[in-house]
């Protein structure tokens, strides 16, 4: 719209395609696999977006299309994702990404969908129908159609469809990948119509791109033995989020995923103690460093510690939520669950199911908090207790186990929501033990809300608290380019009662055409559920240049906010700050933000903040060594203590 549309008039709905459409070489015949088709056709996304007093507010839908050389734009039907040029026509994907559809030249339907189950395996219990990953056209109309399964992020195989929509015998059937090795990240078509996919690294092997002949086998004459090594190893790499807590001792505990470490070709999670001091526990695990091998596929969400040392994580095996727990030495503890793993009840095993975040309770008891699915497309809240052996608590809500549908009262922009994907993303403790929950629910078209809720100790929602036991917020960043919300990163609770939980957000804009940016915000809420309009505005402090990953408060109700500082030219490193009662950033010696340096290759980034009781935060997270691996850097710093509170 070219101008804002006044709150309550019939324009204030209104939606506006915003196209974006890249230039290219309009006199020449190009390639179908350029994504150019002949006479210089182009393909094009367009935006179908939803407006609010002129603001935008999510994407409702994409739409895609062909602009010709003439300008004029045609566009396919909403219910496709992308489009490839071949002879006479297009193929196109949908937008749930399992049906390749062929198309003719005026974008209409011509002819079945292509058949895309092909007997594969992907590995996922139970089997699981394959999506389309990356698709590519060759000159003769073949589809190339690389699969995965929807409850795995590992490969199925690479098909090949014959321009009739056959499938292609002369092919070998199904290529299929190493799971444990490479999985599959793109392909292409080369000028000879021979195939080329890309692989991501894995264990100790590199990034690498394999080239197959017409037949489906390796084509040996590329590269060695058909295989082109990209760049170097990388034998200790870490993956995904480094986690910390405080020991009582003052020591901390570092956790993280690690790839090939000591020349493994598998993923271990690995679990650092060290002193106040910075050095290792000697006697923790091996040398002071834990090593597990915890199963195939197993991703940890999150850590904590219980009262008598034990340490748990919250975790996802393929497509089951787990609880993994270790004795305080940092060998497995056998006796909790099944051998040192706990899982959900019978009647949800079979269902997809992820914890992303935990706690302990002073009984010592763990309650996890993720989502569940309930249909192919909607996911709830998943809270479940276990008691100290690693058995369900069936004193709280249905055998252990309680499941809110958060996003159910709210559809689409349009329409009601047709899917929904709602998540527990922390949980905390109050002062009366009962469980404070933050996460998101995430409508259709409506874009993520943020949602605090806190539950009695029987599982049921306390409707004291907020609106019957929720507090929403719509929660936006204003970006340069779009608007969009994520996950909270944290939740803390102060020793009154007050609630705050973090999001952070990183854009490096080299794509978009604006500056890269950091951006964190911390929403403050009552012990009733209730915004604390004081605090920064209406209850929300922005903070510029800092993603927010971390939060903890201090005896004086400030709050110790510490993630990743922007510090220019696409590079990151630790920061942290320290916000006031009324939400705004104290200026101290280094500025409203102190910034951390981890001494090696400004490419860090901060996923963790412990403190304990002496004024001293520790501040950890993902660093980029000089040898081009990433691992894993502790920052401490020695705040202080007050000796008397002031009103900031």
């Amino acid at each position: 719209p070219s101008r804002r549309a006044r709150p309550g008039s019939a324009a204030t709905a209104s939606r506006a395609f915003i196209a974006r459409l890249i230039a290219t070489c309009w006199s020449c015949t190009a390639s179908p696999r350029t994504g150019r088709g002949p006479g210089g056709s182009a393909t094009v996304r367009v935006y179908d977006m939803y407006w609010d007093y002129g603001i935008p507010i999510s994407v409702a839908r994409q739409r895609v299309g062909v602009l010709g050389q003439s300008g004029k734009l045609r566009l396919a039907d909403g219910r496709y994702d992308d489009l490839k040029f071949r002879p006479g026509g297009f193929v196109a994907l949908n937008i749930d990404h399992d049906r390749l559809q062929p198309l003719d030249s005026n974008l209409t339907v011509s002819g079945e969908p292509y058949d895309l189950k092909q007997n594969l395996s992907c590995d996922t219990e139970p089997p699981a129908f394959p999506g389309v990953d990356d698709y590519d056209v060759d000159s003769k109309g073949r589809t190339y159609a690389m699969l995965s399964s929807y409850l795995s992020a590992e490969g199925c195989g690479i098909l090949r469809i014959l321009a009739d929509g056959s499938p292609d015998t002369d092919f070998g059937g199904v290529i299929p990948f190493e799971y444990s090795s490479q999985p599959p990240a793109d392909l292409a078509i080369d000028a000879r119509d021979r195939l080329l996919v890309a692989r991501q690294p894995g264990g100790r092997k590199r990034a690498s791109v394999v080239r197959y002949m017409d037949s489906g086998s390796i084509d040996t004459g590329f590269g060695r033995s058909g295989v082109a090594g990209v760049g170097f190893p990388l034998p200790n790499q870490v993956r995904g989020k480094v986690f910390s807590s405080v020991l009582p001792d003052g020591g901390i505990l570092i956790a993280t995923r690690s790839v090939g470490f000591s020349g493994s070709s598998g993923d271990l999670v690995l679990v650092f103690k060290y002193r106040s001091d910075g050095s290792l526990v000697r006697s923790f695990g091996t040398g002071g460093v834990a090593r597990l091998k915890l199963g195939r596929r197993v991703g940890i969400r999150d850590m904590a510690i219980a009262p008598d040392g034990r340490i748990a994580f919250a975790a996802r095996q393929g497509s089951h939520a787990r609880v993994f727990a270790l004795k305080p030495d940092g060998d497995p503890d056998l006796a909790f669950g099944n051998s040192g793993s706990a899982s959900l009840p019978v009647e949800l095993a079979d269902r997809q199911s992820a914890f992303q975040s935990l706690a302990i309770d002073d009984a010592g008891r763990i309650v996890a908090g993720g989502r569940v699915a309930t249909s192919k497309y909607h996911r709830d809240w998943l809270i479940a207790r276990f008691e100290r052996d690693g058995n369900t608590d069936f004193g709280f809500g249905k055998r252990g186990v309680v499941t809110l549908d958060i996003g159910k009262s709210k559809g689409s922009v349009f329409a009601n929501a047709t899917s929904d994907d709602d998540l527990v993303s922390e949980i905390a403790f109050d002062a009366r033990e009962r469980i404070v929950l933050a996460g998101i629910s995430a409508p259709q078209g409506s874009g993520a809300d943020l949602i605090v809720g806190r539950l009695r100790p029987g599982g049921g929602l306390d409707p004291t608290f907020g609106s019957r036991g929720i507090y929403r917020r719509e929660y936006f960043l204003r970006a340069p380019w779009f608007a969009f919300s994520a996950r909270p990163t944290d939740l803390a609770i102060s020793s009154e009662g007050q609630i705050a939980v973090s999001n952070g957000w990183q854009g490096d804009g080299k794509s978009q055409g604006y500056e890269p940016f950091n951006e964190g915000a911390v929403v403050l809420l009552d012990p009733d559920g209730r915004p604390v309009r004081s605090f920064g505005r209406q209850g929300t402090s922005m903070i510029r240049d800092l993603t927010i990953s971390g939060i903890r408060f201090d005896r004086c109700g400030r709050i110790i906010a510490a993630g990743s500082y922007y510090a220019g030219n696409y590079e990151d490193d630790f920061g942290l700050t320290r916000i006031g009662t009324d939400g705004i950033p104290d200026a101290g010696p280094h500025g409203k933000i102190m910034r951390i340096r981890s001494g090696v290759e400004r490419k860090s980034r901060g996923w963790s903040l412990a403190a304990d009781r002496k004024g001293r935060v520790y501040v950890a997270g993902k660093v980029l060594l000089p040898s081009l691996n990433s691992g894993v850097g502790v920052a401490s710093v020695r705040l202080g203590l007050p000796s008397r509170c002031t009103k900031r």
